[in-house]
């Protein structure tokens, strides 16, 4: 039924690019979008090829992998504290919030699961943002290519007028390329 909820809601917003986490569960949401309901837009995780150690990306899904050396954990984590420190993202759930408070990075864990939340509490939000900005920022599935314009008719409106604040922040670029 998600993979259902999710390929709708990307059709509306105009096919929008996803990257689904594929750990356990996930695995069949990602399968059903990619294999069955052929969603066109779905983030391909690098997969290296052992015996030619060649990349490929047709492995749909993000799959999280732990955060010690050689996993993706840690680099998404670091590109979200990287975003919220530089004011790049700014987050408005107060949920997303509540999780990042109690967020934390353990270099003590054993079996090397060193960022996570404290217990008792949840971190799917902290993951799932940390996860999205990661992607946006590497973007490693080509996007479909635009349907050339047609001339319209515009009406000029301007809907939300901006403050001092929030106009310097528009100007900040998204994406830092430094």
């Amino acid at each position: 039924m998600f993979a259902d909820l999710i390929n709708r809601t990307g059709l509306y917003y105009n096919t929008a690019f996803f990257a689904v986490e594929s750990n356990s569960e996930g695995r069949s949401t990602v399968d059903r979008l990619a294999f069955q309901l052929h969603y066109p837009r779905l983030y391909c995780q690098e997969r290296i090829g052992s015996a030619r150690r060649s990349a490929n990306f047709d492995r749909p899904g993000w799959y999280t992998s732990g955060s010690g050396k050689g996993g993706n954990k840690g680099p998404a984590i670091a590109n979200l504290a990287r975003h919220i420190r530089n004011r790049s993202f700014r987050p408005h759930s107060l949920k997303l919030i509540d999780e990042l408070g109690s967020f934390v990075y353990d270099p003590t864990a054993r079996g090397g699961e060193r960022y996570r939340a404290e217990q008792g509490k949840h971190d799917d939000m902290v993951m799932a943002t940390a996860i999205g900005l990661y992607v946006r920022d590497s973007w490693q599935c080509q996007p479909i290519e635009p349907e050339p314009e047609t001339p319209t008719t515009r009406v000029g409106r301007m809907l939300f007028q901006l403050d001092e604040e929030e106009e310097e922040a528009a100007d900040t670029p998204w994406m830092n390329t430094g």
